[in-house]
């Protein structure tokens, strides 16, 4: 449907998808739509690669739509480590409640002892950080602290590049690993968002 709401700024048109669950709530779904997005890259060491997931039009409406409740379907698998190295990958995610936009990365660091790894949580709604004991990156540039997550984030867009500008490896020798990889896989992303709940269906 395309929705049209009046907001300080004059009217805005969108499209969207609407869905009423059997519980009477009424949803929006925003996202990519109509093709298979067949992201393949696993354990990736030196390919760069930057994709949009949200449209900046389906941003500019979830920063102004009134809704309550928002989550992520999605297949997708995320995760980026740097173990004894970093490189300047990127993620850029849009918080539903605070309607804003935060991007997501591993502070510059040339310590031997660095491992870092943050990836999409296991139900697919916020990044979670977890890392070496003492040495990691977690706690900082958006990235929760060690060992938790962030509340449901949607993904706006995603920059890889293991070896981008500035990146480092360790050269020491008893450094038993250097990895600098992510991962990246699914084949959709969609993102809901509460407007309203109307009660269940009668007569």
């Amino acid at each position: 449907m395309t929705f049209r709401d009046t907001t300080p700024d004059g009217d805005v048109e969108f499209g969207a998808y609407v869905s009423r669950t059997r519980d009477g709530a009424v949803w929006l779904r925003f996202g990519p739509d109509g093709r298979s997005l067949d992201w393949t890259y696993v354990n990736e060491r030196s390919r760069r690669y930057h994709t949009a997931i949200l449209d900046p039009s389906d941003i500019d409406a979830l920063g102004r739509l009134n809704y309550s409740s928002s989550c992520v379907l999605t297949d997708l698998r995320l995760s980026v480590v740097a173990v004894a190295s970093w490189h300047p990958t990127f993620v850029v995610a849009f918080d539903p409640v605070e309607r804003r936009t935060a991007v997501v990365l591993m502070r510059h660091s040339r310590d031997c002892a660095m491992a870092t790894e943050f990836k999409l949580s296991a139900d697919r709604q916020a990044i979670r950080c977890d890392g070496a004991e003492r040495h990691h990156a977690c706690g900082q540039r958006n990235l929760p602290e060690r060992g938790t997550r962030t509340r449901t984030l949607f993904l706006k867009d995603v920059n890889f590049d293991p070896v981008g500008q500035d990146s480092w490896q360790c050269s020491e020798d008893n450094v038993d690993e250097q990895r600098a990889s992510y991962t990246f896989t699914g084949s959709y992303y969609h993102v809901y968002v509460q407007l309203a709940n109307c009660g269940p269906q009668t007569g």
